[in-house]
């Protein structure tokens, strides 16, 4: 008892004479509560607010669904704390938030990128698998050893002519071509019109015979390709030249052909109209059009064309005198628009929701078909970007669908309150979605997200039910709207990204529709023709690299080249590699040829002497126009033996 008494009387001496208070109840950890050094704590359960609760912290002004952060109990959310383009993508996936007494819960059950790990899954949600994780000859094989390059460790790096993809593989480098004319089809007089589009002024009209021109692709001679549906239900294809200089004096008197909108002349008179040839009605309507990019030696060939009819059937044709190549049958597809991607590949849509793959450097092509995973989506036009990743615009949902072919993702962003969204071209990092009531959406890419939207009415001219948009070398768009102009007549906008604004307008003829590629914007450009990289592989460690080495390491055993590669319709792929004693002798020693891709199939086994070093080379080709090889990653195999 005597003991007690002492304490007690203590605490009492401490708290009169030094101001000790009782024990600190801090719930929070924040520091603050009642009998703390620190003062009161107005909210002993949330940290993040120890004085004015009615006030919101600071911390949460900037992240408002932050853990702790106030909210209305009972409350919960959806959340992801990853990069937004991270989401839904491999293992990455979202958790719920809960609003517990006026705080936010921590995210959770929500996976976020993590180290890639060698599993067979997408650990770091970048679309690939097992980048960076797997062994020289690829997948996860632990008893494989050797060195890798690209990929992560080691990536690809190059200068013009080559470059690395987006994805990070070695490819050629990509030029863009100049636009020089539009070419507006005017689907309710039966004629096309030819603009020049520097100047937005109307250089030529071309007639055809009774029809409803639809389509249009540019070649890469700059020749318009026209798609037209006949009275007697025939599907029409006609060629037009770029210049005079293209144009056929046939009768030897002088060329023959329109001056301008005010000098029409008779369907198949025009000089300038190269080839014009029908198809079967049992084959339904021209639908899809686009240019593959083939080409002849001597430059003369501008490239192949691919229509798409109604009735199911894909149909690759000569494009110098229109003859068909060969015939790829879409059973119950009903192709709609189509372009290339700059991989060479073919890219098909049909309204009701699906696209098709076809790739033309497989024989006979390969022919995939995708489901978009979105049930209210009706397909209208597709554009792809220079890594190949695809926009696509759907009427019925007011929004922008985004396809990866690589990772095989969808995204999609909404625009609610715009109306019915028609031509889609992409420029940069952005695409661009024309809608019928004359205006035009800005979307960006990263994260996809709809930005703004700019209306194409001017001071005297005002679009009506606009249809139409491609985009041109110079970073402008063009926009087609059938009404807008003087008597009814269809509309010719310039549209200026930079400018927010319109910076041409010109009248063309009646009703145009002008779906496909009304300025050569969807040939992208033309790869470099050739390029070559290396990369020295210095196998195990070396003496002479550690003089002061006790343990003799033997010299390394080259075994065998690993190589991931994508071909391409036209281009290839050759491997090659020396062998020497050091870096000096390298440069003297000669190159022994592996093989060839597509065609060899790695890996290739190396005969080389123990020890040195190796260098590897590849040298890429392509056809300039039909896409470009690329390089994965290539592994070199090797062993380092051990001690006895």
């Amino acid at each position: 008892m005597a003991v007690v008494r002492v304490v007690a009387l203590a605490l009492v001496l401490c708290a009169v004479l030094l101001g000790c208070g009782g024990p600190c109840r801090d719930r929070d950890g924040d520091g603050r509560g009642e009998g703390c050094e620190r003062g009161p704590d107005c909210d002993d359960a949330n940290p993040l607010l120890v004085e004015g609760c009615d006030r919101v912290p600071p911390e949460c002004d900037d992240m408002p669904f932050g853990h702790l952060c106030p909210c209305l109990s009972g409350s919960h959310r959806d959340c992801y704390e990853g990069a937004p383009q991270t989401q839904d993508v491999g293992l990455c996936r979202g958790g719920r938030q809960q609003c517990i007494q006026g705080g936010w819960t921590a995210c959770i059950e929500q996976v976020l990128p993590r180290l890639e790990l060698c599993n067979g899954s997408d650990d770091d949600c970048d679309g690939r698998l097992d980048e960076g994780a797997e062994s020289p000859c690829g997948g996860c094989d632990a008893s494989c050893t050797g060195g890798l390059w690209g990929g992560l460790a080691t990536p690809f790096e190059a200068e013009a002519p080559l470059a690395v993809s987006a994805r990070g593989e070695l490819t050629l480098a990509l030029e863009p071509i100049e636009s020089e004319h539009v070419w507006v089809p005017n689907t309710g007089e039966a004629s096309v019109s030819k603009v020049d589009a520097e100047d937005a002024i109307e250089l030529s009209r071309y007639a055809l015979p009774p029809s409803q021109p639809l389509r249009v692709a540019v070649d890469y001679l700059g020749d318009a390709w026209v798609g037209a549906d006949l009275e007697s239900g025939q599907a029409q294809l006609s060629r037009f030249a770029a210049g005079p200089d293209r144009c056929l004096d046939r009768d030897g008197d002088g060329l023959l052909t329109s001056s301008g909108p005010a000098d029409v002349l008779e369907a198949g008179r025009d000089e300038c109209q190269l080839l014009s040839r029908s198809f079967d009605s049992e084959d339904g309507l021209l639908r899809s059009l686009s240019i593959d990019g083939a080409r002849d030696p001597d430059g003369g060939l501008g490239g192949h064309v691919w229509i798409g009819l109604s009735g199911g059937a894909l149909l690759q044709l000569d494009g110098r005198d229109g003859s068909e190549l060969q015939r790829l049958e879409l059973p119950s597809f009903s192709p709609w628009d189509s372009a290339f991607d700059p991989w060479g590949v073919l890219w098909v849509i049909e309204q009701d929701g699906r696209i098709a793959r076809i790739d033309p450097a497989q024989r006979p092509p390969d022919i995939d078909i995708i489901e978009v995973p979105y049930a209210c989506y009706s397909l209208e036009a597709i554009a792809s970007d220079t890594q190949g990743r695809l926009s696509l615009s759907g009427f019925s949902c007011e929004q922008l669908l985004r396809y990866d072919p690589a990772s095989a993702r969808f995204e999609r962003v909404e625009a609610p309150g715009l109306l019915t969204t028609r031509g889609v071209g992409v420029l940069g990092g952005d695409s661009w979605v024309a809608h019928t009531a004359g205006s035009v959406s800005r979307f960006q890419h990263e994260p996809l997200s709809h930005t703004e939207t700019f209306t194409l009415a001017s001071d005297d001219l005002r679009p009506i039910d606009t249809l139409a948009l491609s985009t041109d070398s110079r970073g402008a768009l063009w926009l087609v709207s059938s009404r807008g102009g003087q008597s009814d007549r269809g509309l010719l906008t310039r549209f200026d990204p930079m400018a927010g604004a319109a910076s041409a307008q010109l009248e063309v003829g009646f009703a145009p529709r002008a779906l496909g590629d009304m300025t050569g914007g969807r040939r992208l450009g033309r790869f470099a023709e050739y390029g070559s990289a290396r990369h020295v592989f210095e196998g195990c460690q070396r003496p002479e690299l550690d003089p002061k080495a006790e343990v003799i390491i033997e010299p390394t055993r080259w075994i065998a080249l690993h190589v991931t590669s994508i071909g391409a319709p036209e281009g290839g792929i050759l491997v090659s590699a020396r062998h020497a004693g050091d870096r000096d002798g390298l440069e003297r020693a000669p190159w022994t040829e592996l093989g060839e891709l597509p065609g060899d199939e790695p890996p290739f086994a190396l005969d080389f002497e123990t020890g040195g070093l190796v260098e590897v080379r590849v040298e890429l080709h392509a056809a300039r126009w039909l896409g470009a090889p690329r390089v994965a990653r290539i592994g070199l195999q090797w062993q380092c033996p051990g001690p006895d």
